[in-house]
């Protein structure tokens, strides 16, 4: 019994003393550094032989490397060997990172229209020296054109006027829907509040996606642009799951409303019969 009690004591210890995000060859007091680390400033975290990745806002890439690298929300099965991957919100680089090490021989295209996190993912990708990734600095729209953007350098920049403290650009803008004329492996849509109108175009092309990744942004009073999107999802012959993307209202009876953030944010996992 005794050594049972210590065997758990160190067990227990072990993982007080183990960073969460080690899957990412990060350790607890590199954890600590990042949380509390100034935004704006260079930083470089070595993953692994050959892969290192430059970010300015420390706070938004522990939170992608959560999402990514420790809870592999966009891990999927496949039986192609070169599946071809579109992500829209490519951030930094890392989504990307991500499928080039579990699908090696992946063709990716990635939009990223930050000026800020686009330099950093051009610097990334560069510097890994992977093969068929295109990287493009523009937003996906419904359109070709321009588009209003506010940009944060970082996970948060917008089409929408949210409390970022973005600076309000113009940025490039590609129509999504043009893209989608071939097989589509996996689409990841995560471009902040965007997701609604791009859906809502790209809904007769979404036949050639296998699977798709939406985080979806919304208000209380907006609820219908979430119930047309799940509509959309079972028209197309998608399954869908859904998770909380992030914890808004812990008591959501009670909280008062933020003005200054979506209401909901949740994670949808769309896949097709068979397709799982």
């Amino acid at each position: 019994m005794a050594g049972k009690i210590i065997n758990s004591f160190f067990k227990k210890a072990k993982r007080a003393l183990t960073s969460k995000y080690a899957k990412f060859n990060m350790s607890l007091v590199q954890e600590k550094f990042y949380k509390h680390a100034a935004n704006h400033k260079k930083y470089i975290h070595k993953y692994k032989k050959g892969i290192k990745v430059a970010f300015t806002d420390p706070l938004s890439f522990l939170h992608a490397i959560k999402e990514i690298f420790v809870d592999e929300i966009y891990l999927f099965e496949t039986t192609n060997a070169t599946p071809f991957i579109i992500d829209c919100g490519g951030y930094i680089g890392i989504s990307a990172l991500f499928f080039k090490l579990n699908y090696p021989h992946s063709k990716i295209i990635a939009f990223e229209p930050d000026s800020g996190n686009f330099s950093l993912a051009k610097q990334n990708i560069d510097s890994w020296g992977f093969q068929d990734i295109e990287l493009f600095k523009k937003a996906v729209w419904i359109n070709d054109g321009e588009l209003e953007f506010y940009e944060s350098n970082s996970m948060a920049s917008s089409v929408h006027a949210m409390n970022t403290g973005g600076n309000r650009v113009k940025v490039s803008a590609v129509r999504l829907k043009d893209f989608l004329d071939q097989k589509v492996d996996f689409l990841k849509i995560d471009i902040e509040g965007a997701e609604y109108e791009v859906l809502l175009d790209i809904k007769s092309r979404l036949v050639n996606v296998e699977k798709m990744f939406v985080e979806y942004h919304g208000y209380y009073d907006e609820m219908n642009k979430l119930n047309s999107i799940l509509n959309i999802l079972t028209e197309e012959n998608f399954k869908w799951y859904i998770k909380e993307a992030e914890n808004v209202y812990s008591r959501p009876f009670y909280d008062k409303k933020m003005i200054d953030t979506y209401d909901v944010q949740l994670n949808i996992f769309a896949f097709k019969n068979g397709n799982k």
